[in-house]
């Protein structure tokens, strides 16, 4: 590709917004048809998370096919029901979801047109280069070029790092990049305005803490007030490195973030999601098919903690127990289970990704392999092949 040559891709075939002039920014119209279009481009993304059934409408979707009565009805459906348990039902910030969707549906069209999206333009983002011999991205240091992959430049966004591919990548391969940080942003944001509906309607529930501000006043406090967070930063990395290498090696579970209302009445702070498929099945998208693979698939809700002594521990374990006695099957997960892991690592990994300039990757690039290895097999153990 020369230098400065215009990016030119075809057109998803999505209902597009209503081009926008300078004067005018683009609006989200607020019909059900576009609305389902915008919530479309997030289950494409997401397609993992959804039965072998819906995926293949997903496909059938994508591909230009015409669903069935039967399949739209399906479709809808369950497309609806994943939406409110992502991002919920309540209308208090409906409004700042509806602009951010349509932001992204901006985005992707002006990347679509050769233009650049207004977020690459943001001046803090690191710029993603590719090589086209190891087929594999890769970012610019001070000291060095570092290899990323799709997983890394996805989890990178929980602390604080934002991407923008190179204007000289392939154009197919720019284009694929765009999407994922496009959607993964979105989706993201999405999620956060979300907690904060939770928190304003349930006063007792608690936010998440801000990695933002943690990294923040992490060099003007002493090492008892970092241990303080020590909890947190841990969560984050187990989690954020779990999703990686799950996107990365391509494994059979995602790693869904728990909002703001599981963590104070469920007790777990993130999900693992699996999907067992059963060999030499035929795929059918149909109400029965849809329903028996909804059953075969595994949410494990995950209470993380690095506590060392007992009654922490002892502590954590009766929140657990408590919360399956007081809710049960009306549970959003299939279980829930303690992941103890009692280590200085994770408070260690963080000072020293903090200390290097905050370098792409993450904090969990400075864990020990073992302790990597060890964290997923705890996580997936009897449930997916590794």
């Amino acid at each position: 590709m020369e230098q400065g040559q215009k990016i030119e891709y075809e057109q998803p075939e999505l209902a597009k917004p209503k081009e926008a002039t300078p004067e005018e920014p683009t609006k989200l119209e607020s019909s059900p048809a576009r609305a389902r279009s915008y919530l479309d481009i997030l289950a494409i993304e997401a397609k993992k998370e959804f039965p072998p059934e819906i995926q293949a409408l997903i496909e059938k979707r994508q591909t230009g096919g015409v669903l069935s009565p039967e399949e739209n009805s399906l479709f809808d459906r369950t497309l609806n029901e994943w939406r409110k348990e992502r991002f919920g039902a309540f209308p208090p910030l409906q409004s700042r979801k509806d602009g951010l969707m349509a932001r992204l549906y901006a985005d992707l069209s002006d990347f679509d047109k050769g233009r650049e999206p207004e977020r690459f333009r943001e001046k803090k983002r690191r710029i993603i280069r590719y090589d086209e011999s190891k087929d594999m991205y890769f970012v610019l240091s001070v000291s060095r070029m570092r290899y990323l992959e799709i997983g890394d430049i996805l989890s990178d966004y929980a602390w604080g790092i934002k991407y923008a591919p190179d204007k000289d990548m392939p154009p197919q391969v720019a284009r694929h990049l765009a999407k994922r940080i496009i959607i993964n942003e979105t989706r993201r944001e999405i999620e956060k305005l979300h907690d904060q509906e939770l928190i304003e309607d349930m006063l007792t529930v608690k936010g998440h803490v801000s990695i933002a501000n943690i990294a923040g006043i992490w060099d003007k406090v002493g090492p008892k007030k970092r241990h303080k967070y020590a909890g947190f930063l841990a969560e984050a990395m187990c989690r954020e490195y779990l999703s990686r290498v799950s996107v990365n090696q391509k494994l059979d579970f995602v790693v869904l973030r728990a909002n703001a209302l599981e963590d104070h009445l469920y007790k777990y702070d993130f999900i693992i999601r699996f999907l067992q498929r059963s060999r030499g099945v035929a795929v059918e998208p149909s109400e029965e098919a849809a329903q028996r693979d909804l059953k075969a698939i595994k949410k494990l809700g995950i209470q993380f903690t690095i506590a060392s002594f007992r009654e922490n521990v002892k502590k954590k374990k009766h929140q657990i127990a408590r919360a399956k006695k007081a809710y049960g099957k009306d549970m959003p997960v299939d279980d829930i289970i303690l992941m103890n892991v009692p280590t200085r690592e994770f408070e260690e990994a963080f000072a020293k990704w903090k200390g290097g300039r905050k370098p792409s990757g993450g904090p969990e690039q400075f864990l020990s392999q073992e302790l990597k290895d060890d964290l997923l097999k705890k996580a997936t153990a009897g449930l997916v092949k590794v």
